[in-house]
This record gives structure tokens, sequence and C-alpha cells, in this order.
């Protein structure tokens, strides 16, 4: 998943608003209910994804 490897969060919300738009609809069923899923959980993923950099 290269989210993982933004290096500033405006990066990273960029391409995981694009990963949402390739997978939320995808024709495999478990894969779109996990994008939506993660959707709904956005800024959660954000700040988790980001703070491994805030720390020492």
């Amino acid at each position: 998943m290269y989210v993982l490897k933004a290096t500033t969060m405006t990066q990273a919300k960029r391409r995981l608003t694009e990963w949402f738009k390739r997978y939320q609809f995808h024709l495999c069923s478990p894969v779109s209910k996990i994008a939506k899923t993660l959707i709904t959980r956005e800024k959660a993923l954000l700040d988790t994804l980001f703070h491994r950099y805030q720390m020492p």
C-alpha cells in the first residue's frame, strides 16, 4: 500500500483517497467492504500512520 510511503499528511490523505476511490467499488465484495469500513475511519487511520513520525 503506497499510502504508507507518504512523507506528509497531505500526501497521505491524497493517496488514501485515491485508494478509496479505486477499491470502494471493487468486484470482490470483501475488498469493497473493507474499503468502505476504512473510509468511515479515515481520520483515525491517518493519525495512526503519522503517529510513528512524531516519536522521538
